[in-house]
């Protein structure tokens, strides 16, 4: 549970950054962080970070029985369901793919080059002193690059700032790698390790089915309430909408695929059958999409064979 020196040296930056904000605009600092907290703690996203702990809690005492879990894992265990869960439910909410860009996207946050390398990187920490002027570069170095990319003349920036983040890398690796051929390990911190990498990959793997039925729900809830407005802002009958809902099978692709002609048709429904048949049709023709994009793809990859 103890905070390494990375991990305080990053606390002290975000504490700086905020305490400097202040300083300089107290006020227009607190409405900000006010406005955030508003949005991010609004009654309904209460609701959903108490399903998404209690579905995390309920994993994790499943691995725990399993011994996959301890109780040293806690910190790492909070990061992670933070850092990668969360933005991967909100693929889920504002995104347009279906379930498989679910999981290749959690596929990227866990196995893909920047995760195996923040993995490395996090085996072993730098002096809090070093932690704090290489943190410090970095994050001059990255937001130099994100204001000198939106300038006409900023490509010199650019190349410059990705220099010095690519130093930064390899110091950390050179430094990792040392470290960890340096240091004299027990048996029981190579297990320890290896089990936080392993949650690392499994944890997030896990939330994906919470994430995908996150989606299905959002992307219903936004059909439902447009529906009326394709209707003379009447809402259709709830034997209308109950045919919405079971005809999307509990699949996040004919949820999102119910827009352009099928909502004014789906809105202008009156009966359950007729529902059901339209969305027979959508169903069709999401499936016929799929394999058309899927074809019009092959070529290129034959090309690039």
């Amino acid at each position: 549970m103890l905070l390494t020196d990375r991990e305080i040296a990053s606390l002290i930056i975000l504490a700086a950054i905020v305490i400097f904000a202040l300083v300089r605009d107290r006020r227009g600092t607190w409405s900000a962080i006010v406005g955030v907290l508003r949005s991010a703690f609004a009654g309904r996203l209460l609701v959903l970070y108490a399903a998404y702990a209690g579905y995390v809690a309920l994993v994790i005492w499943g691995a725990a029985t399993t011994w996959l879990w301890h109780a040293y894992m806690l910190k790492d265990t909070i990061i992670t369901a933070a850092a990668v869960g969360f933005p991967l439910i909100a693929r889920s909410i504002t995104g347009k793919g279906d379930g498989g860009h679910l999981i290749r996207d959690a596929a990227k946050a866990t196995v893909g080059i920047s995760a195996l390398a923040a993995a490395y990187v996090n085996l072993e920490s730098l002096p809090l002193v070093a932690e704090l002027v290489l943190q410090v570069f970095g994050v001059i170095a990255t937001a130099l690059a994100v204001f000198a990319a939106r300038q006409e003349n900023g490509k010199p920036a650019v190349v410059f700032a990705n220099f010095v983040l690519v130093m930064i890398g390899i110091v950390l690796i050179v430094a990792t790698a040392v470290g960890v051929l340096n240091r004299e390990w027990t048996g029981a911190e190579v297990v320890g390790t290896g089990l936080i990498l392993a949650m690392s990959i499994w944890l997030p793997m896990a939330v994906l089915p919470f994430a995908y039925v996150v989606g299905v729900i959002s992307a219903l809830e936004t059909v439902l309430t447009l529906l009326p407005w394709h209707n003379d802002r009447v809402k259709p009958p709830l034997r209308v909408r109950f045919a919405v809902v079971l005809g999307i099978r509990g699949r996040l692709r004919y949820a999102r695929a119910i827009k352009l002609q099928w909502l004014p048709r789906l809105g202008q429904e009156s009966t359950f059958k007729g529902a059901m048949a339209t969305m027979r049709e959508l169903r069709a023709e999401a499936r016929a999409s799929r394999t058309a994009t899927h074809f019009a793809r092959q070529p290129d990859s034959d090309a690039r064979r």
